[in-house]
């Protein structure tokens, strides 16, 4: 199994990164790809530590923003990825129970898309990271897998993601 297996399995608890010595407000418990892992090879032009290290800064950055954050419901949270070459970077942030702020979605994204990100050529990478949000718990069916967005943008089509919900969605 090539690394990029290992990292993007649908295993539970899986080469979790590590956010910090105390529990974690936002929990990794599963990374999602939407992709083959032949072609996130192709693509992301970056050692296995190099991106290691980029989504550990997204999950401490996370963590930190939520800790800041007023306590609410417990929240299976799917945060969802998208690289481009440029340095280009977008996130979105679904969750279950619904009804996260969507201010604080925002202001989360926007922090998060200033971790520098691995380099990216010849077309889009995208992946989930699978945390729960103040101790949530529930089935794995019940992470929600896409961004809403993505979702509406693919109505009666069939888009091949990442490459082609993001040319619609997400156009250079």
């Amino acid at each position: 199994m090539s690394w990029w297996q290992k990292m993007f399995s649908a295993e539970p608890k899986a080469a979790a990164p590590a956010v910090t010595s105390e529990q974690p407000i936002f929990a990794f418990q599963r990374r999602i790809a939407y992709q083959s892992s032949d072609e996130l090879a192709q693509r992301l032009q970056a050692s296995e530590s190099a991106v290691k290290v980029y989504v550990d800064r997204v999950m401490q950055a996370a963590n930190d923003f939520w800790k800041k954050q007023e306590r609410g419901p417990g929240r299976l949270v799917t945060l969802v990825v998208a690289l481009k070459p440029g340095a280009q970077v977008r996130y979105w942030l679904e969750s279950e129970p619904s009804g996260l702020d969507p201010a604080q979605i925002r202001e989360l994204c926007e922090l998060l898309s200033q971790v520098p990100p691995p380099l990216v050529v010849k077309g889009p990478v995208a992946f989930g990271i699978q945390a729960t949000l103040w101790d949530a718990t529930g089935p794995e069916e019940n992470w929600p897998t896409l961004p809403r967005e993505w979702a509406r943008a693919s109505v009666g089509l069939s888009l091949r993601v990442p490459d082609e919900v993001l040319a619609m969605i997400w156009p250079d």
